[in-house]
């Protein structure tokens, strides 16, 4: 990733305008080891869908439907 920074670092920024820092590197932690069985700084560009996927109901549970749909659009764009 440019910069330097892993996916996951990636997305829990992303996340954490909306659910603050602490929570978002906790939920990116926690879907990637459940849902992909690997940590946040391993996550290939092939596993990015599967993880947005994942988030995507406890996103639109927190935000909203169409929050949570411009938040995963823009991690969509981001992980490219």
């Amino acid at each position: 990733m440019p910069g330097g920074r892993s996916r996951g670092d990636v997305i829990a920024t992303a996340l954490a305008r909306w659910i603050g820092p602490d929570t978002a590197r906790a939920v990116v932690r926690t879907f990637s080891d459940r849902v992909l069985g690997m940590r946040p700084d391993e996550i290939r560009p092939e596993d990015v869908p599967r993880l947005l996927d994942a988030l995507r109901p406890m996103l639109r549970t927190l935000l909203g439907q169409g929050p949570a749909e411009h938040v995963l659009a823009e991690l969509e764009e981001a992980l490219r």
